[in-house]
């Protein structure tokens, strides 16, 4: 396989992933705002949600640098766009730090960093130069 193609699946994977994120964190914010209104707690639906936005971020994270590799871009726009993932991958993992909280305190503050990883995703993405969404 040579690296254009390489690099062309590397970028549709990565742009991709982005839909299956936002869907994730739509029902992650809907689960833990519910859960932070209502006060109950709902474990395994809770720890699925976590991981897989946490993990979903993580693997776009990887292909983002793979494909800031592969193509060579070492601009001051995918620096910053890529410094601003860092921030919402780092604030998607921040919630496991009260996972054995009460549940209001758990879902809330899940809830929030949720949120928090998700404008940076949305300021980062506006970093880039032309339309991405």
């Amino acid at each position: 396989m040579d690296s254009v193609n390489f690099t062309l699946i590397l970028f549709h994977a990565h742009s991709g992933l982005r839909w299956l994120i936002v869907l994730v964190a739509l029902a992650a914010l809907i689960l833990f705002g519910n859960g932070w209104l209502t006060k109950q707690y709902f474990p395994k639906p809770a720890r699925i949600l976590n991981a897989m936005y946490s993990g979903l971020l993580d693997a776009q994270m990887l292909l983002g640098i793979a494909l800031l590799i592969s193509f060579g871009l070492y601009t001051r726009q995918h620096f910053e766009h890529m410094a601003m993932l860092i921030i919402a991958v780092a604030l998607a993992h921040l919630p496991r730090k009260w996972r054995n909280s009460a549940a209001g305190v758990y879902h809330r503050n899940t809830f929030l960093f949720i949120l928090a990883s998700l404008l940076f995703i949305y300021l980062g993405v506006m970093l880039l130069p032309g339309n991405r969404w």
